[in-house]
């Protein structure tokens, strides 16, 4: 594909969005922005993430969602992006527009509709019940990686919101809905359900911002068997 044919009208709208994820239309107080040094970024374990740039918030915005909904606190993407240049996934803060456990998201439209395409072909179950396999190794070692992912994500949470946040979300949510946000570990996964992978697209950014998560690396894998590389495009 030639950069000229990678024209704004060839990219498919991205309509993805995490319905696992809590998401509460609440308006933050403050016109504060959140952003993280590159250090931070690697020090909070996204090995794969890089501060964005003014071109990176601007792809996101005009090219792969088409919003400016959320932009201000996105505060990674991933490094290594597509073969165009342009970021496959993101990181934002819980508290923006809205309030959300989604604090990664994939963004590449390519990456997307083929995930989109395995989920509805019944990709999900498959993992699942993989998952749920006591005799199988690569359900166990699936298992244990979703184990730490969670984990991850939950301690994660615990290290972005400031004790102004938690006040702040504990005023504007419900106690059980808050108790649910900060428990909980991959875009709201509760932390021990092990048999359910949810959503195909969050675990694959995770992945790719982390390069530590099973089950996004077998999705990828498993795109690549069917012609369509991380890269986001199909061929070479």
């Amino acid at each position: 594909m030639s950069l000229r044919l990678f024209a704004k009208e060839s990219i498919p709208k991205l309509q993805y969005i995490s319905k696992y994820s809590f998401i509460n239309s609440l308006c933050f107080s403050t016109n504060k922005e959140f952003s993280l040094s590159q250090e931070k970024i690697e020090q909070l374990g996204f090995k794969n993430g890089i501060v964005p740039n003014n071109d990176d918030i601007l792809c996101i915005k005009d090219r792969q969602l088409e919003s400016d909904h959320m932009m201000k606190d996105i505060f990674a993407v991933d490094k290594d992006k597509c073969k165009y240049g342009r970021p496959r996934a993101h990181l934002r803060h819980i508290i923006s527009n809205q309030i959300s456990s989604g604090i990664v998201r994939l963004t590449c439209p390519h990456l997307v509709k083929a995930i989109d395409k395995l989920e509805s072909d019944g990709k999900i179950d498959s993992i699942n019940n993989l998952l749920k396999d006591e005799n199988s190794e690569e359900g166990k070692a699936l298992v244990e990686s979703f184990r730490k992912t969670n984990n991850f994500w939950h301690d994660l949470k615990g290290k972005m919101l400031s004790e102004e946040d938690k006040v702040y979300l504990q005023k504007k949510m419900s106690t059980e809905a808050y108790d649910n946000l900060i428990s909980s570990g991959l875009i709201g996964i509760t932390r021990d359900k092990l048999d359910d992978v949810k959503c195909l697209h969050a675990q694959t950014a995770d992945y790719i911002l982390r390069r530590d998560n099973l089950i996004g690396e077998k999705v990828i894998k498993e795109l690549e068997l069917n012609g369509i590389k991380e890269n986001g495009c199909s061929g070479k």
